[in-house]
């Protein structure tokens, strides 16, 4: 087929003209040649279609190939050498056959739902060619029937990787003589292709589809998890834990509520870098974190006319600490304060002005001032700034559903730049595109009946009941109160209505956008939110008090980062995706939406698409479709297939050719069996035709999109008798160094890292256990003494100093607590020190006592001096002196009973290796002939009261009886 060329030296870009950005959108407008593009465009479908190859080879079929894909899918020619990169390859994806690549240096995802008369030309593995499979003679064999149309072999056909397809499509539009008068007859191709488009497709697909205003289509990994119903087994086992952690980001924030000033507090900002600047001194970078933590909520946030972005910015920190930055989830200690050191304050200049909410923020302004940012940094800062400023905007993100940024910036020149204009030195843009199917909800909802606490697992139940069906955020619904929550009827039938409301306390809504109502029809779903409601209703009745709210307080919300860590946790599980987070429901929401707006082919009087950015509370539906429509594949296969109903008409047997070439039938079908069948139906010969393609597509044996992936069913919760979060040792040495400072118990749970039920039933436990050690070792103390002395005052008795469990002398000792002692010889120790104990003195004789303290002792690798064996005088001598191997080292010096320095001999060399640095004491009826003590200066003639560790050894025995009470407990 030869088609009428456009004039010689036409520009490819007069067809259809495109103004605008993605950040401000894209315009467009038609030309004097638009009509006759499109009309050239359809002619060339007809010719990829209808016209078989001049001369049959792998570089006309190749071509054929690039020319459907162009035609048929939707693929501009400029696209290919993407294509080829990422070794793109069809698979089954439900009904459809898809196939994927990457675009960008954000590695946006890009999928078309492709035509069977594509795949028809797409080169095959030999091993997997379909077998020929014969059918029923005449009319009555029928070309609709779907078992006809099946291919008989068994296995999936499994389809080739292609190059770069750009050169065999200027082959295959030469080999057809079409633009012959063009030098780039590709080019030319896409101008076309550009007019149909217009013509044919809604204005943001046609946007998407020209590259003007991309979208960007969810992994993969999405479609397969829905194809099998199972949660995805990653190379890499996730980290999360089995119990989650209640993070304290959403306990600062709360702050916002109250903030009413303007600008931003530039002291308190660098008093939040001065926390930074705290380590703890067992040097592990999560208690350093915690430790920084609880220095940032101590703050004073919560004062009267504190800004709003002073509280944004120090929960960025917050959040670094507890959630991680955008390349780690767990980042080191000193990246946190490398971030926060390069950008907090500057971010604090340049956000000052802003008075909306985090979530209207314009990501325009905001990837302006991350460049400025930028170019105002030297050289060797320029990344680590870059870095931190990805950090903070993926906090915006995740936190406060602040939009993703419609322009990178470089790194070099710090200059903002539109997404297509500059691909190098484009820094960090990301693209959030993930959903969770129904299934995957349904596993979550039941999943939360299981959690530890069984209130966080009820909220969590309603917060999935609404989200579900609702674009909700996070945070919109930990702020409603019980007035927000209403039930009705309609002609839909019964309803419940929720009020949104940004931001509590504050009074009317600054923002129109901010005013939203959104309805939950589904019936389980209201259900369970009214039966949350009349719970609420009686515990408290005020309408004021938080719907979501504490049983015991009107004003105080339930543990809300306990909540929002058990929902991100029961999403990771029942998609197996580490990266998923409950805030993908509201993407997912959203994309279902905009999906069914785009695929409507109703005209309303409203724009269906700007009552879904309504309803997800944006001011525009630009920010709608640029940050949440990731489902637009089918909009766009059905698009372009009823063009494709008015541009490919041909004759029944031409047609009836086609279909015997993609099925290979034997015998082939006739036209007139086409045009018979095509009247039975009731319908055009083509509209027929058309309709058993889709049907041949439907049926072909392909891979699937599961099939490079691993499958399992969900993990589920673990109950709290068998969760296993491997509680170490020294955290808890530095829980009770806290308590004994008189630290408030929430503050040392939330450092510990262990949940405030788990840490109040320990701190119960050990308070009971050093009672009863505390009456062994000081009987005439605790006799007839009416109230027992508070843990810390009898931890200070007992001359235990969990503090000194930090210093650098037990370093050797913190590393091997937990990675090679037992739990048997952890146990036995501390059974020795308790049964055996006399006042604050540790005995190692007899032998049988004395072992378990020293095998214990083995693993702090201290030197032979610094591990002395105290040995009393006799009564009558009351002096005191140091013992070398037994011997004294000065004639004058007493030495103590010979069987107990033989024992206590035998026993060092027996455990130790070593003979005993012994030193003689003064005669004390109270004490044990001879017990330990241990010296921080191994070369020291005495060991001197004030300089001894054996505190610091007694505060690792009662460290040590705390992590056994939790195997107790259940916690591994």
């Amino acid at each position: 087929m030869k088609t009428v060329s456009p004039p010689k030296n036409r520009p490819d870009s007069q067809a259809i003209k495109i103004t605008g950005t993605p950040s401000e959108g894209v315009k467009w407008e038609f030309t004097v040649e638009s009509r006759a593009a499109a009309r050239r465009f359809e002619q060339v479908t007809q010719a990829c279609v209808f016209t078989a190859s001049t001369a049959p080879g792998e570089l006309d079929t190749l071509g054929m190939l690039a020319a459907r894909l162009v035609c048929l899918d939707g693929i501009r020619p400029e696209q290919f050498p993407s294509l080829a990169a990422s070794a793109s390859q069809p698979y089954r994806c439900g009904e459809n056959i898809a196939i994927e690549w990457t675009e960008g240096p954000q590695n946006r995802i890009e999928r078309r739902f492709i035509h069977p008369l594509t795949l028809s030309v797409w080169p095959q593995a030999p091993a997997l060619q379909p077998v020929l499979h014969v059918t029923g003679e005449g009319s009555e064999a029928p070309a609709v029937a779907l078992d006809e149309a099946r291919p008989a072999h068994k296995a999936p056909v499994v389809h080739c990787k292609v190059g770069d397809l750009s050169a065999p499509l200027e082959h295959w539009l030469r080999a057809q003589e079409l633009y012959v008068s063009e030098r780039y007859p590709s080019r030319a191709l896409a101008s076309d292709q550009m007019a149909w488009w217009s013509e044919h497709l809604p204005g943001p697909l046609f946007a998407h589809c020209s590259g003007g205003f991309v979208l960007t289509a969810i992994d993969r990994v999405a479609w397969a998890r829905l194809e099998r119903g199972q949660a995805l087994v990653p190379d890499r086992p996730s980290e999360a834990d089995d119990s989650p952690e209640e993070y304290q980001t959403d306990k600062l924030l709360e702050h916002l509520d109250a903030a009413t000033g303007s600008g931003f507090d530039e002291n308190m900002l660098k008093l939040a870098l001065e926390v930074l600047q705290v380590q703890h001194p067992n040097g592990i970078d999560g208690l350093t974190k915690r430790l920084w933590v609880e220095g940032l909520l101590n703050l004073n946030l919560s004062l009267n006319g504190n800004n709003p972005c002073t509280v944004v910015l120090v929960g960025w920190i917050c959040h670094m600490c507890e959630f991680g930055t955008v390349s780690s989830s767990n980042p080191a200690a000193s990246t946190v304060r490398q971030y926060a050191s390069a950008a907090l304050l500057a971010l604090g200049q340049g956000l000052k002005s802003l008075e909306s909410e985090p979530a209207d923020w314009d990501p325009l302004f905001l990837g302006l001032l991350y460049s400025s940012i930028c170019a105002d940094k030297t050289a060797g800062t320029r990344a680590a700034t870059s870095a931190a400023l990805m950090s903070f905007h993926g906090y915006l993100e995740a936190v406060f559903d602040t939009e993703q940024l419609t322009a990178a910036f470089d790194v070099k020149a710090g200059a903002a730049t539109d997404i297509g204009e500059t691909r190098e030195a484009i820094a960090g843009l990301r693209v959030q595109a993930n959903v969770l199917w129904a299934h995957e909800i349904a596993w979550c909802m039941d999943a939360c009946s299981k959690a530890p606490d069984a209130r966080t697992g009820q909220i969590a139940r309603v917060m999935l009941s609404i989200a579900s069906e609702c674009a909700v955020r996070h945070q919109d619904l930990t702020r409603l109160v019980m007035a927000n929550i209403a039930f009705g009827n309609d002609v839909l039938g019964e309803y419940c209505q929720i009020e949104v409301v940004r931001r509590a306390g504050r009074g009317r809504l600054k923002t129109i956008t901010t005013q939203r109502r959104l309805i939950v029809r589904n019936p389980a779903s209201i259900e369970i939110i009214r039966a949350w409601q009349e719970l609420r209703g009686r515990e408290t009745g005020n309408t004021s008090a938080y719907f979501l709210g504490d049983k015991n307080s009107d004003k105080k919300r339930y543990r809300p980062g306990a909540v929002q860590a058990l929902l991100n946790q029961l999403v990771k599980r029942a998609s197996g995706c580490p990266r998923m987070r409950f805030h993908d429901l509201r993407h997912t929401v959203i994309s279902e939406q905009v999906a069914s707006a785009l695929s409507s082919t109703a005209l309303p009087d409203i724009n269906p698409l700007q009552v879904v950015a309504t309803a997800a509370g944006h001011a525009i539906p630009l920010t709608t479709l640029r940050s949440y429509s990731h489902l637009y594949e089918a909009s766009l296969r059905m698009w372009i297939d009823l063009g494709l109903k008015k541009a490919l008409q041909a004759t029944a047997e031409k047609q009836a050719q086609v279909f015997n070439t993609l099925t290979n039938r034997n015998p082939p079908l006739q036209g007139n069996s086409l045009v018979q069948a095509a009247r039975r139906h009731g319908c055009s010969v083509t509209d027929h035709w058309l309709r058993m393609l889709e049907q041949h597509g439907a049926a072909m044996g392909m891979q699937l999109a599961s099939a490079p992936f691993h499958w399992a069913d969900p993990t589920p919760l673990k109950s709290r008798a068998t969760l296993a979060k491997p509680f170490s040792v020294v955290v808890l040495a530095d829980a009770i160094a806290r308590l004994q400072r008189g630290e408030p118990t929430e503050s040392v749970a939330r450092i510990a890292g262990i949940e405030q039920p788990l840490f109040d039933q320990l701190h119960q436990r050990l308070d009971d256990w050093v009672a009863d050690v505390y009456r062994r070792h000081f009987p005439r103390k605790s006799h007839r003494v009416h109230s027992m002395p508070s843990l810390e005052e009898r931890l200070e008795a007992m001359r235990v100093d969990a503090s000194d469990c930090g210093n650098e002398f037990w370093s050797a000792f913190a590393r091997a607590l937990d990675r090679v002692v037992s739990r048997d010889v952890m146990r036995a120790a501390v059974t020795c020190w308790e049964q055996n104990g006399r006042g604050v003195n540790i005995p190692i004789v007899p032998i049988s006592v004395g072992r378990p303290i020293l095998q214990l002792l083995l693993h702090a690798q201290l030197a032979r001096g610094n591990i002395r064996a105290m040995v009393q005088s006799p009564e009558s001598s009351g002096t005191t002196g140091a013992l070398v191997c037994g011997a004294p080292s000065t004639h004058n010096q007493v030495l103590g009973d010979q069987t107990v320095i033989k024992t206590v001999t035998d026993l060092f060399i027996q455990e130790l290796k070593f003979n005993p640095w012994l030193e003689a004491a003064q005669w004390r009826s109270e004490r044990p002939m001879a017990y330990l003590r241990i010296n921080p200066h191994a070369n020291a003639k005495y060991t001197a009261p004030t300089a001894e560790q054996t505190a610091g050894f007694r505060g690792w025995l009662v460290a040590v009886k705390a992590r056994l009470l939790l195997d107790e407990l259940g916690v591994i």
